[in-house]
């Protein structure tokens, strides 16, 4: 698994007026303007794949975390199992969903992973 990169961009309005590049000839021009990039990390890796599956009313299947974050669920499994007892999130029976309630405090959950 090569992992998943971040990168941002630079915030300055005068990097990108000070070059003179022709976006349609330089398709590789838009990584000029990256100020930073990074592979996230392991503990990482859980808050990004949530942040994007728990927004779902339906949830994912289980076995996606494992298939996109390259992680065991037990990585996980007390954490979610403590979200379970609060009623933010239901059984990871089969699919990683969360209860209306915790569909409400989305952020709240994803700040403890």
């Amino acid at each position: 698994m090569q992992g998943i990169i971040r990168s941002q961009k630079t915030r300055l309005p005068s990097d990108y007026l000070d070059r003179q590049d022709d976006f349609s000839t330089n398709s590789h021009l838009a990584n000029k303007y990256l100020a930073n990039t990074r592979t996230l990390g392991n503990t990482e890796l859980p808050v990004e794949f949530f942040m994007n599956v728990l927004r779902l009313n339906q949830g994912v299947p289980k076995d996606y975390f494992e298939q996109r974050t390259g992680l065991d669920f037990e990585y996980i499994s007390g954490l979610w199992a403590n979200l379970e007892r609060e009623g933010l999130v239901h059984a990871p029976t089969k699919a990683l969903v969360t209860t209306l309630q915790g569909h409400q405090f989305l952020d709240s959950i994803l700040a403890r992973f």
